[in-house]
């Protein structure tokens, strides 16, 4: 299967199971490429022109797509996220969330006692989500391995990987075994081997992301608890396809075909008529006379046989009945 047909089973698949959705994607530029894969799939735009060309620093207003809400909010600290769950955990209208934050945190030097607070306050955010909102999907988002050779300076020195694997390593150990979330997304991890693709230090290439998406698509088969009634079907009533003409069409050609022993619509006659030779029907029947001849005398044998031992019976009986 091609590349293009996979991606249309998927753009498929993935309206279908988003269909009267509303999905939130709350975080940092990571969490906004994901945002935009997502819209991407299901058939509006280019992530990588509109992850270049979108406002970097701020929200992205709501864009329905289909049946399908989305939403970006822009929150790269994990103050930020404390402040949108503090925001849902009485009125929330988002059937998922995937969120995720902290090399923000690492990069503006965030004392780290108070990260590992901010870490455990969002574990009992999402314990409140959860139990008010049970049909909700929470999906969390690790940082991912930062190469800070890839970096400018000032910013490696701010945030090597030494340090932001310490900041990732909070919420795995806070977040990775809550009960409340339907996937815990280890980017930390899925991007280690790729390291050295990292082009500015921090973000990846554009398949890296649709990695994280398709786990994202396929953690959905357990997240959505709340059915969506399924659509009505619009398919068409016996006979409103039907074509007469091309109808009577194929009646001409398969009788052709019979009628001339061809079944490339008496174009096999050409060949005979101009260059000489003989006919598909002398043809079919050289091919096919001793095959015909030899049925015919099998045919021929067994009725026989059978009359024969008809014959026989009657005669048996007879003498039985005179005896």
């Amino acid at each position: 299967m091609s590349v293009d047909s996979r991606r249309g089973t998927q753009k498929k698949k993935a309206k279908y199971s988003l269909r009267d959705r509303h999905i939130a994607y709350v975080g940092d530029s990571h969490v906004r490429i994901q945002y935009y894969h997502l819209r991407n799939l299901l058939g509006e735009i280019d992530p990588l022109i509109s992850n270049i060309y979108a406002p970097y620093h701020s929200d992205v207003p709501t864009v329905d797509i289909g049946s399908t809400k989305i939403s970006f909010f822009w929150k790269p600290y994990v103050a930020d996220q404390i402040e949108f769950f503090t925001s849902i955990k009485d009125s929330n209208e988002f059937d998922a969330v995937i969120a995720g934050a902290g090399q923000w945190d690492v990069k503006e030097g965030l004392d780290f006692e108070r990260y590992k607070d901010e870490i455990e306050d969002i574990g009992r955010l999402l314990g409140e989500v959860r139990r008010r909102s049970p049909d909700t999907g929470l999906i969390w988002m690790t940082p991912p391995t930062v190469n800070e050779h890839r970096m400018p300076k000032p910013k490696a020195e701010q945030m090597p990987e030494s340090k932001v694997s310490e900041y990732r390593n909070v919420q795995i150990n806070v977040l990775k075994e809550f009960y409340g979330l339907d996937l815990f997304l280890e980017a930390g991890a899925l991007t280690y081997p790729r390291v050295t693709e990292a082009f500015d230090g921090v973000h990846y290439p554009e398949d890296v992301y649709d990695v994280f998406l398709q786990i994202v698509m396929q953690s959905f088969d357990w997240t959505f608890t709340r059915e969506v009634a399924k659509p009505e079907s619009n398919g068409n009533s016996p006979g409103t396809m039907a074509n007469p003409v091309l109808g009577l069409l194929m009646v001409i050609v398969s009788a052709v075909g019979i009628i001339f022993f061809d079944s490339f619509m008496g174009f096999s006659y050409l060949p005979s008529l101009f260059c000489g030779g003989p006919s598909p029907r002398v043809i079919q029947k050289e091919a096919f006379e001793k095959l015909h001849a030899s049925l015919s005398h099998l045919l021929t044998a067994e009725v026989i046989g059978d009359e024969e031992e008809g014959v026989a019976l009657v005669a048996v009986e007879a003498k039985k009945e005179e005896q």
